[in-house]
């Protein structure tokens, strides 16, 4: 269920985005797909990509959400993440931005705490605790290693998956799929991590 489920949302959000795209092509991390469905859910705050880092600073999140515009949300950085790929990656970054604005949390590393407890709230509501747990460590950690430098510097956008490795949790959000074992599921659209 959370296969098909999953998959139409983010199809609908690449859809919405003016990409062309087929995501029945694309695989996510099971975590990714629990995450769309949570992100949906939630409801998403309407927003706009940006490539200028510049144009997305905190400062202009809130002062778009308070005038009623759509939110700048960043495009860069997105390789390499947890959540498989820089279409997943904009969407974590739109429902991350939609707590801040929707709640009031602010972007500090207090708001960067209770932002990262409401995507666990979440996440746990819908019976996804691998996803909690990831959103702690995405979110908390991040904004912790951020403080951590004196607000100078930001962790690799690998940071998560690395802690993951580091923990002995290296099976967090993915199963293995390798060389011929991959056509299968990709003629199906099924994955063994799909749910």
């Amino acid at each position: 269920m959370i296969i098909s489920d999953a998959r139409n949302k983010i199809q609908w959000f690449a859809d919405g985005l003016g990409l062309n795209i087929d995501v029945s092509t694309y695989i996510f991390p099971k975590v990714t797909l629990e995450m769309a469905t949570v992100a949906f859910d939630y409801g998403l705050v309407p927003f706009v990509l940006v490539d200028d880092g510049g144009d997305s600073a905190f400062e202009r999140v809130v002062e778009k959400w308070d005038n009623d515009e759509p939110i700048p949300i960043w495009t860069g950085a997105s390789e390499g993440t947890i959540w498989g790929g820089r279409l997943a990656n904009w969407l974590f970054r739109v429902w991350h931005d939609s707590i801040h604005c929707k709640e009031s949390v602010g972007f500090g590393l207090n708001g960067e705490i209770d932002a990262a407890i409401h995507h666990m709230e979440q996440a746990r509501k819908m019976g996804y605790s691998e996803l909690a747990a990831v959103c702690w460590l995405e979110v908390a950690g991040q904004a912790s290693w951020h403080h951590a430098t004196g607000g100078t510097d930001f962790p690799p956008q690998s940071f998560t998956r690395t802690e993951l490795d580091r923990m002995g949790l290296h099976r967090v959000g993915w199963t293995d799929i390798r060389g011929e074992d991959f056509g299968p599921y990709m003629e199906n659209g099924t994955l063994p991590f799909d749910g």
